[in-house]
């Protein structure tokens, strides 16, 4: 048996001191051997690219999609504006017959029809040509 405190030589000290390096080399390599640091920031930064890319897809297919509701909404409202147009043209033709008609009865029709177009411009409105006090001598 060895006692507890042996001298050691100075061959044996270094021995013991390359023992150590050549365990601590083993360790450094064990631990650089994987993805190196260049290979870390080369993924993180495809990754960043990558998720970059990935964002212009989802923000560009969201402007599309909203482009499309825009759209669709603003044909809605037109198909509507049209439509009470429409109604409101309808309108006018029917008042402009009443008055012509007032005016077949013995009224001032033709006075007010005319006074009437061009206080609220309605000389412009296709379809009243018909309707006017110009119309009312031809029509039967």
């Amino acid at each position: 048996m060895n006692p507890p405190f042996i001298q050691m030589t100075p061959q044996q000290q270094q021995q013991q001191q390359r023992g150590f390096l050549l365990l601590f080399l083993l360790f450094f390599f064990v631990l650089t051997s994987g993805p190196g640091a260049g290979e870390l920031r080369h993924n993180a930064r495809r990754n960043r690219m990558d998720s970059f890319q990935e964002d212009k897809k989802n923000f560009e297919l969201k402007k599309s999609n909203v482009k499309d509701t825009i759209i669709l909404d603003l044909s809605k409202s037109n198909e509507i504006l049209e439509l009470e147009n429409k109604q409101l043209k309808i309108s006018v033709i029917g008042l402009m017959q009443k008055l012509r008609e007032t005016e077949r009865e013995g009224g001032k029709g033709e006075n007010f029809i005319s006074e009437l177009k061009e206080e609220f411009n309605l000389t412009k409105i296709s379809g009243l040509g018909s309707v006017g006090p110009s119309s009312s001598s031809s029509s039967s």
